[in-house]
Protein backbone atom coordinates (compact mmCIF):
# COMPACT_ATOMS: atom_id res chain seq x y z
CA UNK A 1 0.00 0.00 0.00
CA UNK A 2 1.36 3.50 -0.79
CA UNK A 3 0.33 6.24 1.73
CA UNK A 4 0.98 9.86 1.90
CA UNK A 5 2.89 11.54 5.54
CA UNK A 6 0.27 13.31 6.23
CA UNK A 7 -2.60 10.64 6.11
CA UNK A 8 -0.63 8.28 8.29
CA UNK A 9 -2.33 7.39 11.67
CA UNK A 10 -1.21 4.68 14.23
CA UNK A 11 -5.17 3.53 14.21
CA UNK A 12 -5.24 3.33 10.91
CA UNK A 13 -1.88 1.72 10.13
CA UNK A 14 -3.46 -1.01 12.32
CA UNK A 15 -6.53 -1.40 10.77
CA UNK A 16 -4.20 -1.83 7.73
CA UNK A 17 -2.39 -4.26 8.75
CA UNK A 18 -5.21 -5.80 10.23
CA UNK A 19 -7.08 -6.01 6.63
CA UNK A 20 -3.87 -7.89 5.26
CA UNK A 21 -1.55 -5.29 4.05
CA UNK A 22 1.83 -6.52 4.60
CA UNK A 23 4.04 -3.42 3.10
CA UNK A 24 3.83 0.15 3.16
CA UNK A 25 5.40 2.54 1.07
CA UNK A 26 5.42 6.68 2.01
CA UNK A 27 6.06 9.12 -0.51
CA UNK A 28 8.24 11.30 1.59
CA UNK A 29 10.17 12.77 -1.51
CA UNK A 30 12.46 15.23 0.93
CA UNK A 31 12.65 16.36 4.31
CA UNK A 32 13.25 19.79 3.08
CA UNK A 33 10.21 21.95 3.85
CA UNK A 34 10.52 24.71 1.39
CA UNK A 35 11.23 21.63 -1.59
CA UNK A 36 8.55 19.69 -0.42
CA UNK A 37 6.51 23.21 -0.76
CA UNK A 38 7.90 24.08 -4.51
CA UNK A 39 7.14 20.09 -5.50
CA UNK A 40 3.19 20.68 -4.02
CA UNK A 41 3.77 18.14 -1.09
CA UNK A 42 1.13 19.11 1.79
CA UNK A 43 3.17 17.31 4.58
CA UNK A 44 6.61 18.59 6.29
CA UNK A 45 9.68 17.23 7.05
CA UNK A 46 8.83 16.74 10.66
CA UNK A 47 5.70 15.24 9.34
CA UNK A 48 7.90 12.63 7.03
CA UNK A 49 10.03 11.54 10.32
CA UNK A 50 6.65 10.95 12.06
CA UNK A 51 5.26 8.91 9.66
CA UNK A 52 8.21 6.80 8.80
CA UNK A 53 8.26 6.11 12.87
CA UNK A 54 4.92 5.63 13.15
CA UNK A 55 5.23 3.09 10.44
CA UNK A 56 7.82 1.38 12.03
CA UNK A 57 6.23 0.50 14.09
CA UNK A 58 3.10 -1.07 12.95
CA UNK A 59 5.22 -2.77 9.86
CA UNK A 60 8.33 -3.12 11.32
CA UNK A 61 11.51 -2.31 9.22
CA UNK A 62 11.43 -5.56 7.32
CA UNK A 63 8.04 -4.09 5.34
CA UNK A 64 8.43 -0.26 5.13
CA UNK A 65 9.68 1.34 2.27
CA UNK A 66 9.82 5.51 1.19
CA UNK A 67 10.97 7.61 -1.64
CA UNK A 68 13.43 10.55 -2.29
CA UNK A 69 13.86 12.59 -4.84
CA UNK A 70 17.20 14.28 -5.95
CA UNK A 71 18.32 17.04 -8.30
CA UNK A 72 15.69 19.42 -7.58
CA UNK A 73 15.75 22.88 -7.94
CA UNK A 74 18.74 25.04 -6.54
CA UNK A 75 19.91 21.45 -5.09
CA UNK A 76 23.67 21.10 -4.20
CA UNK A 77 25.86 17.94 -4.16
CA UNK A 78 26.44 18.54 0.01
CA UNK A 79 22.97 19.65 0.19
CA UNK A 80 21.97 16.01 -1.35
CA UNK A 81 24.41 13.94 0.16
CA UNK A 82 23.33 15.33 3.93
CA UNK A 83 19.39 14.56 2.84
CA UNK A 84 20.23 10.99 1.63
CA UNK A 85 22.32 10.17 5.09
CA UNK A 86 18.94 11.33 6.68
CA UNK A 87 16.92 9.36 4.58
CA UNK A 88 19.45 6.00 5.32
CA UNK A 89 19.48 6.26 9.02
CA UNK A 90 15.58 6.48 8.86
CA UNK A 91 15.31 3.71 6.28
CA UNK A 92 13.69 0.61 6.42
CA UNK A 93 15.23 -2.63 4.56
CA UNK A 94 14.34 -0.79 0.92
CA UNK A 95 14.35 2.71 -0.73
CA UNK A 96 13.02 4.23 -3.55
CA UNK A 97 15.55 7.13 -5.04
CA UNK A 98 14.66 9.28 -8.16
CA UNK A 99 15.96 12.16 -10.30
CA UNK A 100 13.35 14.62 -10.60
CA UNK A 101 11.88 14.81 -13.97
CA UNK A 102 10.90 18.20 -15.10
CA UNK A 103 7.03 17.00 -16.32
CA UNK A 104 5.81 19.54 -19.14
CA UNK A 105 2.60 21.87 -18.21
CA UNK A 106 2.94 20.32 -14.10
CA UNK A 107 2.82 23.71 -12.08
CA UNK A 108 6.26 22.48 -11.00
CA UNK A 109 7.48 23.12 -14.93
CA UNK A 110 5.25 26.17 -15.25
CA UNK A 111 6.82 27.92 -12.10
CA UNK A 112 10.03 26.66 -13.81
CA UNK A 113 9.68 28.16 -16.98
CA UNK A 114 8.41 31.79 -15.63
CA UNK A 115 11.45 31.94 -13.49
CA UNK A 116 9.79 31.37 -10.05
CA UNK A 117 12.45 28.44 -9.26
CA UNK A 118 16.23 28.14 -8.80
CA UNK A 119 17.82 26.76 -11.98
CA UNK A 120 17.83 22.82 -11.86
CA UNK A 121 21.57 20.96 -11.56
CA UNK A 122 23.24 20.42 -14.55
CA UNK A 123 23.34 17.21 -15.70
CA UNK A 124 26.83 17.02 -14.76
CA UNK A 125 25.58 17.65 -11.05
CA UNK A 126 22.76 15.07 -11.50
CA UNK A 127 25.27 12.27 -12.21
CA UNK A 128 27.49 13.25 -9.83
CA UNK A 129 24.35 12.87 -7.24
CA UNK A 130 23.70 9.46 -8.89
CA UNK A 131 26.74 8.21 -8.15
CA UNK A 132 27.20 9.67 -4.82
CA UNK A 133 23.73 7.54 -4.63
CA UNK A 134 25.47 4.30 -5.33
CA UNK A 135 28.13 5.23 -2.84
CA UNK A 136 26.46 6.24 0.47
CA UNK A 137 23.58 3.33 -0.35
CA UNK A 138 26.27 0.88 -0.36
CA UNK A 139 27.79 2.00 3.08
CA UNK A 140 24.89 1.33 4.63
CA UNK A 141 24.63 -1.60 3.25
CA UNK A 142 21.52 -1.60 0.22
CA UNK A 143 21.83 -3.58 -2.77
CA UNK A 144 21.59 -1.46 -5.95
CA UNK A 145 18.82 -3.67 -8.05
CA UNK A 146 17.03 -1.18 -10.59
CA UNK A 147 17.32 2.05 -11.74
CA UNK A 148 15.69 3.90 -8.85
CA UNK A 149 15.26 1.22 -6.29
CA UNK A 150 17.65 -0.06 -3.45
CA UNK A 151 17.41 -3.12 -1.07
CA UNK A 152 19.31 -5.04 1.79
CA UNK A 153 18.21 -8.46 1.10
CA UNK A 154 16.62 -10.45 -1.56
CA UNK A 155 13.61 -10.45 0.56
CA UNK A 156 13.11 -6.49 0.72
CA UNK A 157 12.97 -6.43 -3.45
CA UNK A 158 9.50 -5.38 -4.13
CA UNK A 159 7.66 -8.05 -5.77
CA UNK A 160 5.14 -6.08 -6.68
CA UNK A 161 7.42 -3.43 -8.86
CA UNK A 162 8.93 -6.55 -10.76
CA UNK A 163 5.76 -7.65 -11.86
CA UNK A 164 6.07 -4.26 -14.18
CA UNK A 165 9.41 -4.64 -14.91
CA UNK A 166 9.16 -8.20 -15.85
CA UNK A 167 6.02 -8.32 -17.86
CA UNK A 168 3.89 -9.73 -15.29
CA UNK A 169 -0.02 -9.83 -15.10
CA UNK A 170 -0.88 -6.83 -12.65
CA UNK A 171 -4.48 -6.17 -11.09
CA UNK A 172 -5.58 -2.71 -11.19
CA UNK A 173 -7.98 -1.99 -8.58
CA UNK A 174 -9.74 1.46 -7.73
CA UNK A 175 -10.30 4.67 -9.87
CA UNK A 176 -8.26 5.57 -12.33
CA UNK A 177 -6.10 2.65 -11.92
CA UNK A 178 -4.56 0.58 -14.96
CA UNK A 179 -3.53 -3.56 -14.80
CA UNK A 180 -1.98 -5.76 -17.36
CA UNK A 181 -3.54 -9.11 -17.84
CA UNK A 182 -3.76 -12.68 -19.82
CA UNK A 183 -7.26 -13.31 -20.97
CA UNK A 184 -8.20 -17.08 -19.89
CA UNK A 185 -10.52 -17.36 -22.92
CA UNK A 186 -8.12 -16.90 -25.47
CA UNK A 187 -4.26 -15.72 -23.86
CA UNK A 188 -4.56 -12.46 -25.31
CA UNK A 189 -2.75 -9.60 -23.13
CA UNK A 190 -4.36 -6.69 -22.61
CA UNK A 191 -4.38 -3.11 -20.46
CA UNK A 192 -7.24 -2.42 -18.29
CA UNK A 193 -8.25 1.07 -17.53
CA UNK A 194 -10.15 1.70 -14.62
CA UNK A 195 -13.08 4.46 -14.76
CA UNK A 196 -11.32 7.68 -13.45
CA UNK A 197 -14.48 9.43 -11.45
CA UNK A 198 -14.82 7.54 -7.95
CA UNK A 199 -18.52 7.82 -8.24
CA UNK A 200 -18.18 6.81 -11.80
CA UNK A 201 -16.12 4.02 -10.65
CA UNK A 202 -18.36 2.78 -7.67
CA UNK A 203 -21.53 2.76 -10.07
CA UNK A 204 -19.74 0.41 -12.45
CA UNK A 205 -18.60 -1.57 -9.46
CA UNK A 206 -22.57 -1.70 -8.36
CA UNK A 207 -23.62 -2.59 -12.01
CA UNK A 208 -20.90 -4.57 -13.78
CA UNK A 209 -18.90 -6.03 -10.87
CA UNK A 210 -16.25 -4.18 -11.58
CA UNK A 211 -14.69 -0.78 -12.74
CA UNK A 212 -13.25 -0.79 -15.39
CA UNK A 213 -13.65 1.37 -18.13
CA UNK A 214 -11.82 -0.20 -21.37
CA UNK A 215 -9.36 -3.36 -22.15
CA UNK A 216 -6.65 -2.38 -25.07
CA UNK A 217 -5.19 -5.37 -25.95
CA UNK A 218 -1.15 -4.96 -26.27
CA UNK A 219 0.42 -5.88 -29.96
CA UNK A 220 3.47 -8.26 -30.26
CA UNK A 221 5.48 -5.39 -30.83
CA UNK A 222 4.79 -3.58 -27.65
CA UNK A 223 5.27 -6.42 -25.78
CA UNK A 224 9.18 -7.45 -27.13
CA UNK A 225 9.57 -3.32 -26.23
CA UNK A 226 8.37 -3.82 -22.69
CA UNK A 227 10.06 -6.58 -21.82
CA UNK A 228 13.53 -5.30 -23.12
CA UNK A 229 12.93 -1.59 -22.09
CA UNK A 230 11.73 -2.51 -18.62
CA UNK A 231 14.03 -5.18 -18.16
CA UNK A 232 17.24 -3.76 -18.76
CA UNK A 233 16.23 -0.98 -15.86
CA UNK A 234 16.86 -4.00 -13.81
CA UNK A 235 20.11 -5.57 -12.67
CA UNK A 236 18.57 -8.97 -13.52
CA UNK A 237 18.10 -7.98 -17.42
CA UNK A 238 15.92 -9.79 -19.63
CA UNK A 239 16.36 -13.87 -19.42
CA UNK A 240 16.10 -15.48 -22.51
CA UNK A 241 13.36 -18.30 -21.16
CA UNK A 242 11.08 -15.64 -20.08
CA UNK A 243 11.44 -13.08 -23.68
CA UNK A 244 10.51 -16.71 -25.61
CA UNK A 245 7.59 -17.51 -23.65
CA UNK A 246 6.15 -14.25 -23.81
CA UNK A 247 6.80 -13.42 -27.15
CA UNK A 248 7.75 -16.17 -29.25
CA UNK A 249 10.75 -15.00 -30.60
CA UNK A 250 14.27 -15.80 -29.39
CA UNK A 251 16.01 -12.56 -27.90
CA UNK A 252 19.31 -12.61 -29.83
CA UNK A 253 17.10 -12.56 -32.83
CA UNK A 254 15.40 -9.00 -31.91
CA UNK A 255 18.58 -7.25 -30.89
CA UNK A 256 21.42 -5.82 -32.66
CA UNK A 257 24.26 -8.11 -32.33
CA UNK A 258 27.01 -5.97 -33.33
CA UNK A 259 26.15 -3.29 -30.88
CA UNK A 260 25.27 -5.47 -28.25
CA UNK A 261 28.95 -7.19 -28.41
CA UNK A 262 30.22 -3.25 -27.91
CA UNK A 263 28.39 -2.64 -25.35
CA UNK A 264 29.53 -5.91 -23.71
CA UNK A 265 33.45 -5.17 -24.69
CA UNK A 266 32.79 -1.74 -23.32
CA UNK A 267 31.81 -3.29 -19.64
CA UNK A 268 28.17 -1.88 -20.29
CA UNK A 269 26.32 -5.30 -20.51
CA UNK A 270 26.54 -9.14 -19.50
CA UNK A 271 25.91 -12.03 -21.54
CA UNK A 272 25.28 -14.99 -19.22
CA UNK A 273 24.35 -18.05 -21.21
CA UNK A 274 23.29 -20.40 -18.33
CA UNK A 275 26.27 -19.28 -16.10
CA UNK A 276 24.66 -16.97 -13.42
CA UNK A 277 26.45 -14.66 -11.13
CA UNK A 278 26.95 -15.93 -7.89
CA UNK A 279 26.13 -12.17 -7.07
CA UNK A 280 22.78 -12.30 -8.48
CA UNK A 281 20.65 -13.28 -5.60
CA UNK A 282 21.21 -9.94 -4.17
CA UNK A 283 19.26 -8.25 -6.63
CA UNK A 284 17.13 -10.81 -8.17
CA UNK A 285 13.83 -11.92 -6.43
CA UNK A 286 14.34 -16.57 -5.71
CA UNK A 287 11.43 -17.44 -7.70
CA UNK A 288 13.26 -16.18 -10.75
CA UNK A 289 16.39 -16.96 -10.66
CA UNK A 290 15.41 -20.61 -12.37
CA UNK A 291 14.46 -18.15 -15.57
CA UNK A 292 18.28 -17.90 -15.93
CA UNK A 293 19.57 -21.47 -15.73
CA UNK A 294 18.36 -22.44 -19.41
CA UNK A 295 19.45 -19.90 -21.70
CA UNK A 296 20.79 -16.69 -19.26
CA UNK A 297 19.81 -13.38 -20.81
CA UNK A 298 21.28 -10.06 -21.03
CA UNK A 299 21.50 -7.98 -17.81
CA UNK A 300 23.47 -4.61 -17.08
CA UNK A 301 26.53 -4.20 -15.33
CA UNK A 302 26.07 -1.06 -12.40
CA UNK A 303 27.96 1.64 -15.52
CA UNK A 304 25.76 0.01 -17.89
CA UNK A 305 22.13 0.87 -15.92
CA UNK A 306 23.55 4.51 -15.17
CA UNK A 307 23.87 4.30 -19.08
CA UNK A 308 20.64 2.44 -20.11
CA UNK A 309 18.46 4.89 -21.71
CA UNK A 310 21.08 5.86 -24.42
CA UNK A 311 22.04 1.82 -24.36
CA UNK A 312 18.12 0.46 -24.95
CA UNK A 313 17.68 2.62 -28.52
CA UNK A 314 21.05 0.85 -29.84
CA UNK A 315 20.61 -2.37 -29.16
CA UNK A 316 16.98 -3.45 -30.39
CA UNK A 317 16.48 -3.94 -34.11
CA UNK A 318 12.41 -3.67 -34.14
Amino acid sequence: MEANPTSIESAKLQDFAKAGVNRLSLGIQSFNDKDLKVMGRDHSGTDAIRAITKAKQVFHKERLTFDLIFARPGQTLEAWDDELKQGLELAGDHMSIYQLTMERSTPLHKASVRGELPPLPSPDEAADMYEQTLKRTSEYGFSHYEVSNYCQNESAISRHNFSYWQGMDYLGVGPGAHGRLTRTEDGVRVRTFGEFHPNKYMALCESEGEGIRKMVPISARETIEELIVFGMRTRMGVPRARFQAMTGLYLDNVLDKEMLQTYIEAGFLIDEAGVMDQAMNKYVPNELLSEWDLHGGIRPTESGLERMDSIVPHIMKI
